[in-house]
């Protein structure tokens, strides 16, 4: 569907004459896009796109800056993202530091920024009324920031602790040692983030003397694309944005940089190996190819990636895979640039995978010949070509944030009528130049990054203490293996294209699911064609009781998940490239299965995945390649960061079944495969499903997909699961140690609500609400004690509760606590006028309409598996929040943070000080042995 956007001139405003040109292209949108678009360009240069939406509960906006990390002057690494910090912490207009940011809490917003190589986004979003005065404040940061040196100073601080934070980030770490590796001159030699050290005052060059210098030669506003999204109509969208985005300077841009390529020519081919923090073992197969933008609209790489990439049968991950040296394979694009681009293949691999590979990338490189020989075809492109015009046609709304900072980069690089739509576009087959990039996927041309413990290392990185080692790889040939060559076949024309769109005709005044019954399971279903796509969800919850019985049985049923789900990759992918997805997960109560995208072909594939369910058997080297990779992650999940490694344990102590990964580790350490099949065998012998049918369904076909569980999996129903228990926190505080290899400290303190009544849940959700962007501005703005700072609510079932949450490069465990506690002893109650505008707040974010079709079949899923067949959690929970006034919440406040807290302390870091003075525990079984419990059946 295309959408006109008429020519409008804004006339004068505030005595200025501000005009503003709107483009009479079409903006081009899906079939079932009903919102309305206009684009403008202002006289300032700076690029709008407005789009009314009628129905939208939240607002937001996006401004994309077209500078990043590339624009770094030589000395001063990371300024650019140190930028990006400042600007939320006052302007002229609203000069206080946590103004913005409070504004958008106490309106049910959130906001957030990124600093990329190119482009620096900064977007939030907020309740629908109070988009004017947002936007107001958000303007300010490009009109006039304030750059309070008192600020300045403790935001490094800041840039400081995120890097401290990530400095056991793999992917970091590699990049670092990239950095050092590629060309020079280019812009990715450069370190990003920023630290104490490269952004410090020097003589006579203070670091705010340079963000001043850096703002005023990049933050110019043609440089920037601005995307706001709001309920008003693009008339009164328009005046609001025009006055205030048209006071956004235009300072005389330099000269963009030379043109300069990521890898010197001479350079290639070459091999970076790399010993990663965690056990990982990759290959990034990386080569540079002629500059991409210009083909947009034929997407020569994107051809290749998707053959490169394909897991059917014959292909190059499915024949890795047979062999059992790779887990998985991608294939796009990689590092790239307004001059430059490459294509990026990366191959996970096994520890046989690592043993072989040479013979690795000796199959990929057969199998790029391959494509040369046979795969140029007119019938693949227009394959693509459909598919991608599908997803198009039914691309439905998205969250209003995710949406407004892409469309704003997008406008960066792409006219603005096909902002939406360029990535999908398709418009012609081109042999010679998918030729041309195939022929740089070659040995010659190739950048191999090496990920593994194994590397011999003799260098170390500048910023992450990296170990990698560099060689040349010119002369180097790839071993060739005929047999595998000869079992690669490219892709057969796709089965699971859907023929059938049309969209059914939903009953009358049917507004929920409705509960069909039968001896094996529980159905609940509903035909639901509002969001105007031919696309459904099936979902399904096996709940059994062999995998609940200890952590023995629940580590087995995550490896028979990841073998049963990997055993149908090579039959379903197709289905995942025509718009069908499926996916199992193994919880601590059973298995979920869930299907959803095109209706056409679901019957087909969820009658072949329940099959395979109950038909699959165990056979060695399948099992003992899976056991070791869910070994490796498990064994992984303790190089986290420290707050994650505590959110972790957090769970474990509070709520039974749950089990952590060391247990985990241990008990499938013993498993066997004899203990496999038995286990397999025996798993639905008893138990029950619930099951939700959603979306262009009718009652009939919904009713097959009921028959075909009761008879594939044939639960006899006896449902003997064990209760599930959640701890009941008393007034004495429980301490919980935790030793991480990591530099920073880290703290959770969680405070528990005082029952598990709907009443409580709204008061905990109140609470949090009210202080979580206080308790930001307190610990990370004011006192600077580390970057990552935030308070989340954290219930378990039905047993609410507020997680404080901090990591921190320079405080101590007892600082952190202190800290926290103190911010909460000496909290100020909120005015009348500012709890109501919380409530207000928290009401949109819970009532707030689904965007699309999964988002509601989600909230309609939650609902069933909480047991709530009357679908109004969420509007019981609203009706409760609107309950509470000023006197119910303080004394609320007094009785459960301040005279009878229930609180469980944990912490992290890399000594064991604080165990051995006495008071901490080490494992959190302690805490559920001397503790009561909620039950739950």
């Amino acid at each position: 569907m295309i959408k006109l956007a008429r020519p409008i001139l804004v006339g004068c405003i505030v005595s200025l004459c501000l005009i503003a040109t709107a483009w009479s292209e079409p903006i081009i949108t899906s079939d079932v896009d009903d919102r309305e678009h206009r684009y403008l360009e202002l006289d300032n240069g700076l690029k709008v796109l407005l789009i009314h939406d009628a129905s939208a509960d939240k607002a937001a906006a996006a401004l994309d800056v077209y500078t990043g990390s590339a624009d770094n002057p030589a000395d001063r690494a990371g300024l650019a993202h140190f930028l990006e910090h400042m600007l939320f912490l006052g302007t002229k207009k609203y000069p206080e530091s946590d103004e913005y940011q409070a504004f958008i809490s106490a309106n049910g917003g959130g906001h957030n920024a990124y600093t990329a190589l190119e482009h620096t986004n900064y977007f939030f979003d907020i309740r629908a009324g109070a988009l004017e005065p947002a936007l107001d404040r958000f303007a300010q940061f490009f009109i006039a920031p304030l750059f309070t040196p008192e600020y300045v100073t403790r935001e490094r601080n800041a840039v400081d602790s995120e890097y401290s934070a990530r400095i056991k980030d793999d992917m970091r770490r590699s990049f670092d040692a990239l950095r050092e590796v590629v060309n020079p001159e280019h812009p990715a030699a450069q370190f990003s983030v920023g630290s104490n050290e490269t952004l410090a005052d020097r003589d006579s060059d203070l670091v705010r003397d340079d963000l001043l210098q850096f703002y005023k030669t990049h933050y110019s506003s043609e440089n920037m694309a601005l995307v706001v999204l709001g309920r008003e109509s693009l008339d009164d969208l328009q005046a609001m944005v025009v006055p205030r985005f048209s006071q956004v300077p235009r300072y005389r841009l330099q000269a963009k940089r030379n043109a300069v390529p990521m890898f010197k020519p001479e350079s290639l081919p070459q091999m970076l190996s790399v010993v990663p923090v965690k056990e990982t073992r990759s290959l990034g197969l990386l080569f540079p190819v002629p500059l991409l933008q210009p083909y947009y609209r034929k997407k020569p790489l994107e051809y290749i990636a998707n053959l490169v990439g394909h897991e059917g049968q014959g292909s190059i991950l499915n024949t890795l895979k047979q062999q059992g040296w790779a887990e998985s394979l991608s294939a796009g694009s990689g590092l790239d640039d307004r001059y430059s681009s490459s294509m990026m293949v990366n191959i996970s691999l096994t520890k046989a995978g690592w043993q072989h590979r040479e013979e690795v990338i000796g199959l990929f490189f057969a199998g790029i010949d391959q494509i040369k020989r046979q795969g140029l075809k007119r019938w693949r492109y227009k394959e693509q070509q459909q598919l991608a015009a599908l997803d198009f046609r039914y691309q439905e709304k998205q969250d209003p944030q995710r949406t407004v900072s892409y469309l704003a980069s997008q406008l960066q690089e792409y006219p603005a009528p096909e902002v939406y739509q360029a990535g999908y576009l398709y418009e012609k087959f081109d042999k010679s130049l998918i030729k041309q990039y195939l022929d740089k996927i070659a040995p010659d041309n190739l950048f191999l990054l090496v990920l593994a413990p194994e590397v011999k290392a003799d260098k170390t990185s500048q910023y992450y203490d990296t170990p990698y080692a560099v060689k040349s790889l010119k002369g180097h040939q790839w071993p060739s293996d005929e047999n595998l060559v000869a079992q690669l076949t490219l892709p057969p024309r796709n089965e699971f294209i859907p023929k059938q769109l049309a969209l059914l005709e939903a009953p009358k005044n049917t507004t929920a699911p409705t509960l069909v019954t039968s001896e094996e399971s529980e159905l609940w279903y509903q035909t639901d064609v509002s969001y105007a796509v031919p696309r459904g969800l099936v979902m399904i919850r096996t709940m059994l009781p062999a995998a609940a019985q200890d952590v023995q049985h629940a580590a087995m049923l995550a490896v028979y998940e990841r073998m049963v789900e990997e055993s149908l990759n090579a039959f379903s992918y197709p289905a995942t490239l025509a718009g069908l997805n499926f996916g199992l997960s193994a919880n601590t109560r059973g298995l979920d299965v869930q299907v959803g995208g095109y209706t056409d072909k679901q019957e087909h594939l969820l009658e072949i995945i329940l099959s395979r369910l109950t038909d699959f058997e165990a056979i060695a080297p399948q099992f003992e390649r899976v056991k070791a990779q869910v070994i490796r992650e498990w064994r992984n999940a303790n190089k986290r960061p420290p707050y994650a490694q505590l959110y972790a344990d957090l769970s474990v102590t509070m709520f039974t079944p749950q089990w952590s990964s060391d247990d985990r580790l241990a008990a499938l350490s013993e498993v066997t495969l004899e203990d496999m099949k038995a286990f397999t065998a025996s798993l639905y012998q008893d138990g029950k499903a619930k099951m939700l049918v959603y979306g262009n369904f009718d009652a009939e076909q919904a009713q097959r997909f009921t028959a075909m569980v009761d008879k594939v999996l044939t639960l006899p129903n006896r449902w003997q699961l064990p209760p599930a228990k959640v701890v009941k926190l008393d007034t004495s505080p429980e301490r919980l140690w935790l030793t991480v290899e990591h530099p920073d400290q880290a703290l959770i303190g969680y405070l528990q609500g005082a029952g598990d009544s709907l009443t409580e849940q709204a008061h905990q959700m109140l609470l949090q609400q009210v202080l979580s962007a206080d308790f930001f501005n307190d610990l990370r703005t004011e006192q600077q004690l580390g970057y990552i700072v935030f308070a989340s609510n954290v219930d378990y079932k039905k047993v609410p509760g507020i997680a404080f949450v901090v990591q921190s490069p320079k405080a101590s465990v007892e600082q952190l606590s202190t800290a926290v506690a103190t911010f909460l002893a000496d909290y100020t109650m909120p005015s009348d006028e500012q709890l109501e505008q919380h409530k207000e707040a928290l009401l949109v974010e819970l009532l707030q309409k689904p965007k699309n079709l999964r988002e509601q079949g989600g909230l309609y899923w939650d609902n069933i598996v909480r047991d709530q067949p009357t679908f109004d959690l969420q509007d019981k929970l609203a009706e409760a929040i609107s309950a509470i006034n000023l006197a119910d919440f303080s004394a609320y406040y007094q009785s459960v943070v301040i005279q009878s807290p229930r609180w469980l302390w944990l912490a992290a870091g890399e000594a064991d000080e604080l165990p051995k003075r006495g008071g901490w525990l080490r494992d959190g079984e302690e805490v559920k042995k001397t503790s009561e419990s909620y039950v739950y059946p």
